[in-house]
């Protein structure tokens, strides 16, 4: 595991943090009681330590799943009580719990495609690369012939091309997994937070075998079409 420092909020910017990613994700506050409001988001982010990666994904999570904050306040509270925040002197261990209850909320192909992105080297990548990668995910880990809206059969334009519903089905997942924080788009570029992307490579590596040997060779594939241009890719 790379060590990666961890930035911490004032608890004023951390409550800002939250409101703000809550709202953009359709959140609704308990009945317009802004005190109440007030004091479960000062308790949310209290209780992650005021780590900005862990307030957006459970801030996201809980938006889109129809969690109100006192919800979601009493939930983290009885989780730490449990000890599933593992230790509380080990701020990754809070990281982690919040990555693992937003990677919870996604179907198996969603989770997947998730892991396939600890799968490149680098910082971040252009998202048509990105966009290729999953895609092919898709078609090697289910059917191998997807099947359209009238029942008919669609065939792959090549090996190099995935298609068009592929295509389609990565777009709206990663426009998921941006709207969970779990994926940051910068200039038409895609990019994981280091930590983000250590969970995922954890998550690939258990991965069932025949999904690591399908998913690989997309991932070589959409670096060599980038690495024509820049050369700077290496698949981990």
């Amino acid at each position: 595991m790379t060590v990666v420092p961890l930035d911490v909020l004032d608890p004023t910017a951390a409550v800002e943090l939250f409101a703000e990613r809550f709202r953009a994700q359709g959140g609704s506050w308990d009945d317009g009681d802004e005190a109440r409001d007030a004091e479960s988001t000062a308790q949310v982010v209290k209780q992650l330590d005021y780590l900005p990666l862990a307030i957006e994904l459970q801030a996201a999570r809980a938006a889109r799943g129809g969690m109100s904050v006192a919800h979601l306040n009493a939930d983290l509270a009885r989780d730490r009580s449990q000890g599933l925040f593992g230790d509380p002197t080990d701020a990754t261990k809070n990281l982690r719990y919040s990555f693992e209850q937003s990677l919870r909320t996604l179907t198996p192909l969603q989770r997947t495609r998730f892991a396939a992105l600890g799968l490149p080297g680098g910082p971040d990548w252009p998202r048509d690369v990105i966009m290729r990668l999953l895609a092919g995910i898709q078609e090697h880990t289910e059917q191998d012939a997807t099947a359209t809206t009238d029942g008919t059969q669609e065939t792959p334009e090549s090996d190099d091309e995935p298609s068009a519903n592929a295509m389609a089905s990565t777009q709206a997942d990663l426009d998921l997994l941006v709207a969970l924080s779990l994926l940051t788009p910068a200039e038409g570029r895609l990019r994981l937070h280091p930590l983000l992307r250590e969970f995922a490579h954890e998550v690939w590596r258990a991965e069932p075998p025949a999904t690591q040997i399908a998913g690989s060779p997309h991932c070589w594939r959409a670096s060599l079409r980038w690495s024509e241009d820049t050369g700077a890719i290496s698949p981990r």
